[in-house]
């Protein structure tokens, strides 16, 4: 898919002389300005105007009268409906990236200067990560504390995931998210923290027992690795088991397709000062980490 055909078709309600240039023109120009850096209208216009000519060569476009003024630009998206020209932009762009497969990390990140510190009025931004490719898939804001959940769902429900695994820290740590996932087509390796109290006792009490008396027959697979930086020497340890039995019946049934459960130990070394931390997670078992839990515990993978 090109990005004319991506962006051609699209209502336009303008009349008289606004029209002077088509509506998928400005959309296109808007798009090369900004992939190229251009932060505002005015370096998008200054952007067009310095590739007026290879924008005619590239498109097929006259511009006799040159390219669009920043406040075209401007008033142009000031009344776009945003939400078509996300649709057609994501079009576009799962189109030049092919088949997403391996990690999809989402997260949710709160926006500086997006409003007063500790304010319920601050920005987050919950964005959909292909881990092996590089590509931000999708991004979804939310305003005030406690909404990117909400914006998380609202990912899930426009991904296509099939063959991927979804990585997401504990606030993600939902069963409907575990079911949006595999209805999605995906697996999911979910952090588990105290908001799930029962299963994060659970899966404390398992891994402690476990590596004090060892796992029985159950499968056992480690990988470890370690980073030095700056002084800093990090070793994290990654132990997971592709068996639930163990776990309470209600419990591993509230979890579509709770198939493993993973820990990870962190060890962090700074001069003599020595501090340890485990986290642990839940996932779908047709696919076995320890890959997808290298993104949950910082690794590059």
């Amino acid at each position: 898919m090109t990005l004319l055909e991506a962006f051609s078709g699209l209502p336009d309600g303008r009349k008289g002389p606004a029209q002077r240039y088509s509506l998928a023109q400005i959309l296109i120009m808007a798009v090369c300005a900004i992939l190229c850096g251009a932060d505002n209208w005015v370096e998008v216009a200054d952007w067009c105007k310095d590739r007026k000519e290879w924008l005619s060569e590239r498109f097929r476009w006259p511009l006799e009268g040159g390219t669009p003024s920043h406040d075209t630009f401007g008033d142009l998206f000031r009344v776009l409906d945003a939400h078509i020209f996300e649709t057609r932009f994501r079009d576009w762009i799962r189109e030049l990236a092919g088949v997403i497969d391996g990690v999809v990390a989402i997260d949710g990140k709160t926006l500086r200067g997006s409003g007063k510190k500790g304010s319920n009025e601050l920005l987050h931004m919950v964005t959909a990560y292909a881990v092996q490719s590089g590509l931000c898939l999708a991004q979804e804001g939310t305003c005030g504390k406690g909404h990117e959940l909400a914006g998380m769902k609202a990912l899930l429900d426009v991904l296509v995931l099939k063959g991927c695994i979804v990585t997401m820290d504990a606030l993600g740590c939902q069963t409907e998210l575990a079911e949006k996932i595999v209805a999605r087509g995906g697996d999911y390796v979910l952090q588990v923290k105290d908001n799930q109290k029962n299963l994060a006792e659970a899966l404390r009490e398992f891994f402690d027992t476990g590596a004090a008396a060892g796992f029985g027959r159950l499968t056992v697979e480690h990988f470890e690795e370690t980073e030095k930086d700056h002084g800093r020497i990090e070793t994290r340890r990654y132990t997971w088991i592709n068996d639930v039995t163990w776990m309470d019946r209600p419990m591993r049934a509230a979890w579509k397709k709770l198939g493993g459960v993973g820990m990870i130990e962190s060890i962090r070394q700074i001069g003599d000062k020595v501090s340890v931390d485990q986290r642990y997670a839940i996932g779908w078992g047709r696919r076995r980490p320890p890959w997808p839990l290298r993104a949950l515990g910082g690794g590059e993978g």
